[in-house]
């Protein structure tokens, strides 16, 4: 028969030891009389309970950085992306100016929708509701991750509404330019991929970077798994179309 100072040991050797927050010890084992039996029954432990403060709540948003290093990172990019608008368009002194405000509102409505979630900060939660906030903070963490200037930002927005005809045209040609250049790299890499496993001849790299060029769009926004999603396009790619490439 088990002891119940083993059953103990055995409780408390699974616990997982907890990182980066404060946890309240609850009791793990508690006996109960019983009218039949002197061997006392064993309850499983309460859930640990984790108190998330700002410091913990930082670690989940930001990871391994900070939001100072972030808002910095931000700051340095609204600054190339004015540079290479004005290398493109020859921006007037007046629309610069208007183009750095927009994007100073884009970095202050990311921060803005994080602090909106602190509001229930130095608080107990389970395991499960741990869990369950990461969850919900992973949007955040995206958010982060990508170029805040992008599709739908302020700094967007303003500048399809300011640019004159032909500062418009400047713009779309060279956004044109650059989307082949960010697909051909993308192409480079599937082919890459491919001639690891088939040893494809020159010859035949370059007529399937040629189809795939015509044939596939590549995703508008980088992410680790832009080979995946370039793959799954080739192969709806038509047989006929690629057949001819390939030998038996």
């Amino acid at each position: 028969m088990i002891k119940l100072s083993t059953l103990l040991c055995r409780r408390s050797l699974a616990v997982p030891l907890v990182l980066l927050f404060a946890s309240t010890p609850g009791p793990a084992v508690r006996a109960q009389a019983n009218d039949d039996d002197d061997e006392p029954a064993v309850v499983a432990p309460a859930q640990p309970l984790y108190l998330v403060n700002e410091a913990l709540f930082n670690r989940m948003v930001y990871g391994n950085t900070s939001a100072a290093t972030t808002r910095d990172r931000f700051e340095q990019l609204l600054t190339l992306k004015l540079k290479e608008l004005d290398r493109r368009c020859r921006l007037t002194e007046a629309q610069r100016q208007r183009l750095e405000l927009a994007g100073r509102g884009d970095i202050k409505r990311a921060f803005d929708r994080i602090e909106d979630r602190k509001v229930n900060l130095n608080r107990q939660v389970t395991q499960e509701e741990y869990v369950k906030m990461m969850q919900e903070l992973r949007p955040l963490q995206l958010t982060l991750s990508r170029d805040p200037f992008g599709d739908g930002s302020l700094l967007t927005k303003a500048l399809k509404a300011i640019l004159d005809d032909g500062q418009a045209a400047r713009y779309d040609d060279a956004e044109r330019d650059s989307n082949r250049q960010r697909d051909r790299a993308r192409i480079a890499r599937v082919i890459v991929l491919l001639d690891t496993v088939l040893a494809l001849s020159a010859g035949q790299r370059q007529r399937l970077s040629s189809l795939l060029e015509e044939e596939i769009r590549s995703p508008r926004i980088l992410s680790p798994y832009d080979s995946q999603v370039m793959l799954y396009q080739m192969a709806r790619i038509p047989e006929a179309k690629l057949r001819p490439i390939f030998d038996d």
